[in-house]
């Protein structure tokens, strides 16, 4: 019997320390920034998360960066809609931001400006074993917002940078 609390000791001393050593135990604090509106070149995307479709639409969108822009960023805009997510079902607009090129370049990719001067930011850095959920992360930015008198639009803009960290941002509504 001892030796089953020994095992089980170790086991748990083992799980706690790689959770440590993959970043499970940061903090992730959101943060208010100032932002001048996003605009984004993509397409629509509705389905599930996941799909190969949305797989295949976020690769197409690193081709488009590599020859457009390699400075310009993949964002997914993530609509929020708690009926839809129950179900399993997604609303995204995939594409890029920061692309400064001539309209001809971007045929067939929809523009996209979603109004902004504000947005609570969340970086994460990308651990998939040790990652908050997306729950944590939204409900930590609506907590934000909430004690600064704040209402946040429903959606979220994920960028995925080289460094390994994800950006969120919850743009605050425009009155």
């Amino acid at each position: 019997m001892k030796k089953y609390y020994i095992i089980g000791a170790i086991v748990l001393f083992a799980g706690v320390l790689i959770n440590y050593k993959f970043g499970g135990f940061d903090k992730v604090e959101p943060q208010l920034i100032e932002v001048n509106d996003y605009i984004i070149y993509g397409r629509n995307y509705e389905g599930s998360y996941k799909s190969n479709a949305l797989n295949s639409l976020v690769n197409d969108m690193r081709l488009q960066q590599e020859q457009l822009n390699p400075k310009a960023n993949v964002v997914i805009v993530n609509y929020i809609d708690e009926a839809k997510e129950t179900l399993g079902i997604v609303s995204n607009f995939v594409g890029l931001s920061g692309v400064a090129t001539p309209n001809e370049e971007l045929i067939g990719l929809e523009k996209r400006v979603i109004k902004a001067s504000k947005s609570v930011r969340v970086v994460v850095k990308i651990k998939p074993l040790a990652m908050p959920s997306p729950e944590k992360i939204k409900a930590k930015a609506f907590k934000l917002a909430k004690e600064e008198g704040l209402e946040l639009q429903n959606l979220s803009i994920e960028q995925y940078n080289e460094n390994g960290t994800l950006i969120i941002d919850f743009p605050v509504m425009v009155l």
